[in-house]
């Protein structure tokens, strides 16, 4: 009877198999971690998209008013600020809550995670911020400030004027000299030539000073808190409803804004372009 026998693999082969596979690793796994970061950037969109039409139905229930951005009610806030004796506080999260039914939208999957440890805070320190400066601006420098909801028939361009923009997470956010629980990290967006604009804006779409924590683009570099994470891109909601992934640069269309420039240089250029339309 003949004996068959069995060949192994040698070392070599074992070693060639290792090699195509280490080197098919190698080309999928970058793929498969930029097929992930587009999944978190769509459902990003998707959050930015479902907060701009709940403050589109909110509109249409309040006479045509945009919510405010924040307020000080006497009595009835949602938030107390400090020990409550400057009255209670109220922010747009909170006016449109009815609408959407959960606070975790306000989380921004781009960031990675949920920001904050409850609904609650996840409300009081959104990862969007609204286009306070045009859509509930400062009125008069009244004490507490006071952010009128501007009529939605004052607003020109729906289509081409910002409602929301990704921002940089609180979290991310280390202590300031602003304190925790200031405009800069609450819901707001700032405009590229927020100083240009007489509301409460504290900076331009430029470096706060010796400010460290605003040094990357996953941080929101340059753009006053606005989030231009990854690959320099930002989601951004527009008054009529509709969202998009779009450029940094494309985003300050209509202004002067480079990446890098100094506070106080950014001003408009083109007024038919911008896209921060501000109400004087």
């Amino acid at each position: 009877m003949q004996r068959t026998t069995r060949k192994a693999f040698t070392l070599i082969e074992l070693l060639v198999v290792i090699a195509i596979i280490a080197i098919l690793a190698a080309i999928l796994f970058p793929v498969f971690a930029q097929a992930r970061q587009m999944a978190r950037g769509a459902s990003s969109q998707s959050n930015i998209k479902q907060i701009s039409l709940g403050v589109l139905m909110y509109v249409q229930d309040y006479d045509e008013q945009f919510p405010m951005f924040q307020s000080w009610p006497t009595t009835g806030g949602q938030v107390c600020w400090g020990s409550c004796s400057g009255g209670e506080w109220d922010m747009w999260t909170f006016d449109i809550a009815p609408y959407l039914k959960n606070s975790q939208i306000y989380s921004d999957p781009l960031y990675g995670s949920s920001s904050e440890s409850s609904s609650w805070l996840q409300s009081i320190y959104p990862d969007y911020g609204y286009n306070y400066t045009t859509l509930s601006p400062t009125f008069g420098n009244t004490t507490p400030w006071q952010f009128p909801g501007t009529s939605d028939a004052a607003i020109n361009a729906p289509a081409g004027t910002v409602m929301f923009t990704g921002k940089f997470d609180n979290t991310e956010m280390p202590a300031y000299w602003y304190g925790a629980g200031t405009m800069l990290n609450e819901g707001n967006a700032e405009a590229p030539d927020c100083s240009d604009i007489p509301a409460v804006c504290w900076t331009d779409w430029t470096p706060l000073g010796n400010d460290s924590i605003i040094t990357t683009i996953a941080a929101g570099k340059d753009t006053g808190g606005d989030s231009i994470r990854k690959q320099g891109n930002m989601n951004v909601a527009f008054v009529d409803g509709h969202a998009k992934f779009m450029q940094a640069a494309a985003a300050a269309i209509g202004t002067n804004w480079t990446m890098g420039a100094g506070p106080g240089t950014i001003h408009i250029t083109n007024s038919n372009t911008y896209m921060w339309q501000v109400i004087p």
